[in-house]
Order: C-alpha cells, then structure tokens, then sequence
C-alpha cells in the first residue's frame, strides 16, 4: 500500500472517531457519573439547633439513578428520592414527601459532597460522606 493511500484510511479512521466518539463519551460520561454517585452516603443536618443524622442511598435502576433517604434521628426510613440526577459535579435530588430538595458538588475524590438541604423554603448547608463501611452505616 503507497503512503498516499495509508494517509486516506487514517483520515477516514480520524473522522469517523471524531464523529461518532462524542456521542459515545457523553453516554460514557452520563454513566461515569451516576456510578460516581451510587453507594451508601451519610451526613449530619443542623436543625432545630441539633444534628439529625440523615442516610442517602443511591442506586442504579435501569438508566436512571434512584434511591431512598432515612432521617435516624427522627425515625423516617426509606423515603423515596425524586428527580434524581447528576449533571457534570452535582448530584440533586427531591424528596417529594418532605417537600425538600437537595444539590451539592463532589469533592474532587468523590467521596464528599458539599450542598444545600432545602425543605419547605428554609435552606441549610449539608455534607454528605461516602460510608466505608456500609454495616457500621446502618440505622
């Protein structure tokens, strides 16, 4: 094969990455991240000038992510997540049921994030950590 025609399959080869490759890494990513976001997290939550230990488990359905919230210190277990997602760095998610909505950033580890727990107009900032130890984790 002359050099000419190896050129014009590299380029052929070239274009057809570059055409077909975003659409391929964008789902990639769209996955990446919601398996970044799966697992058992924990965090504290300032209310009533006390600290309401809260569980956020996330996991994969399908497509979609999915999952449930408990409230220990209040006794609410398994309250259903709503319109979760992750765009780029931020999970969010609604919990219908409290009228609340959450949405923070992952640390650059993955194993915190940093945001904002909004329930029925009041906002107050909320950290979430990944649980190493799903058992110790448990209510």
């Amino acid at each position: 094969m002359d050099g000419g025609r190896r050129f014009q399959l590299g380029a052929v080869t070239l274009i057809c990455c570059a055409l077909l490759g975003p659409s391929l890494t964008a789902a990639d990513l769209a996955q990446e991240s919601q398996l970044r976001a799966e697992g058992l997290w924990t965090g504290e939550l300032q209310q009533s000038g006390k600290d309401q230990r809260i569980q956020v488990r996330l996991h994969r359905d399908g497509d979609l992510l999915t999952g449930t919230l408990n409230l220990i210190d209040q006794g609410a277990r398994d309250l259903k997540l709503d319109a979760v997602s992750v765009t780029e760095d931020v999970l969010s998610f609604q919990v219908y049921a409290l009228d609340g909505r959450f949405a923070g950033s992952f640390s650059s580890s993955g194993d915190e994030i940093r945001g904002t727990w909004t329930q029925a107009s009041k906002s107050r900032p909320l950290r979430l950590f990944r649980a190493r130890d799903p058992d110790r984790a448990k209510p």
